[in-house]
């Protein structure tokens, strides 16, 4: 589960969908939903293919990792 990612502002970055590798931009909140393990948690579909996606941000480098849900 991980992805190639590039920081676009402090609070945006693209991530890559990992069904059909369309690029996704992702804008972090400022108040950010928290997992149970501390990891940021977002949910997000795919405009290419059409993916339900979730995708965590690691709090130690702020690393966005994404996986697919469902199509």
């Amino acid at each position: 589960m991980s992805v190639e990612a590039a920081n676009i502002t402090a609070d945006t970055q693209a991530v890559t969908c990992p069904g059909c590798n369309a690029q996704l931009m992702i804008r972090r909140s400022a108040a950010p939903p928290i997992d149970a393990c501390g990891f940021e948690s977002y949910r997000l579909a795919c405009g290419e293919c059409g993916a339900s996606l979730a995708c965590i941000i690691d709090p130690a480098d702020d690393t966005p990792f994404i996986s697919e849900l469902s199509r």
